[in-house]
């Protein structure tokens, strides 16, 4: 027995140099299907065109339903083309408008805005995957903006629901930081954000979506790898040792 606990004490030390690895889930979010601005419900696929003159005004509100499924436009072009004349195909006048929108409106607007994933508690690490790529903030303009330089972001919004019903934000990335072009932005996030981490005190589920600009602006995605941080190999031993001690006291 003074053999085997001497043995138990060397691999514990040993361990303590190691890290058991751990099984990563990749979340892919989408520009269009898994973004929103100025959004008051990101449960579901919106489009407003709000009146910029007057809070809280808008010419036009969808909100998806089953008794509403699509909106009065089958594509991002057809809104802009009916937007510039100024007069909406249901006849409405606009003035200072701007599109409000969130989730994939004229693709599948029945899906859900964001991803999530169901998480036990416990310490993660973040990083984008080797083959992510950033989004365009500005890569549909509309009929009443100025062309612009190309703005690239991975700014991701995360946030907590825990089992209590208790909740908490979390945000990868930095939404302010627009750079002029993608290896830019990627460059940026994968050298002073890679490898942020967020504790989990309980299960919760997790959703992850992009907020910026709206859903009908924003083109390409973002790929996040999201992993448990294992504890060191040591810990593991260690309770393995205790185990074996218990037992080898009740022979």
């Amino acid at each position: 027995m003074r053999k085997i606990f001497s043995m138990l004490v060397l691999l514990v030390l040993w361990g303590g140099l190691v890290v058991l690895p751990a099984r990563a889930a990749v979340v892919h979010l989408d520009g269009i299907a898994n973004a929103g601005w100025y959004a008051d419900d990101l449960s579901k696929a919106h489009l407003y065109i709000a009146d910029v003159d007057v809070p809280g005004a808008y010419y036009y509100k969808w909100t998806y339903s089953p008794a509403a499924p699509t909106p009065l436009w089958a594509s991002r072009q057809g809104l802009s083309d009916d937007l510039a004349d100024g007069i909406l195909v249901n006849g409405t006048v606009v003035g200072n408008w701007r599109v409000e929108s969130a989730g994939d409106v004229f693709g599948n607007p029945t899906a859900p805005v964001w991803k999530s994933l169901n998480l036990a508690p416990g310490t993660y690490v973040l990083r984008l995957t080797p083959d992510s790529r950033a989004y365009q903030l500005n890569a549909f303009l509309w009929s009443n903006e100025s062309p612009s330089a190309s703005l690239w972001n991975a700014y991701v919004q995360m946030y907590a629901v825990y089992a209590d019903s208790t909740t908490q934000s979390f945000a990868f990335g930095d939404w302010s930081l627009h750079q002029g072009a993608e290896s830019d932005v990627l460059d940026y996030y994968r050298q002073f954000v890679d490898g942020m981490t967020i504790t989990l005190p309980q299960a919760a589920e997790v959703y992850f979506y992009i907020n910026d600009y709206n859903a009908v602006d924003n083109d390409a995605g973002v790929s996040l790898e999201f992993s448990a941080v294992p504890l060191p190999a040591s810990f593991l031993l260690l309770a393995g040792g205790l185990v074996l001690l218990g037992s080898r006291r009740r022979w």
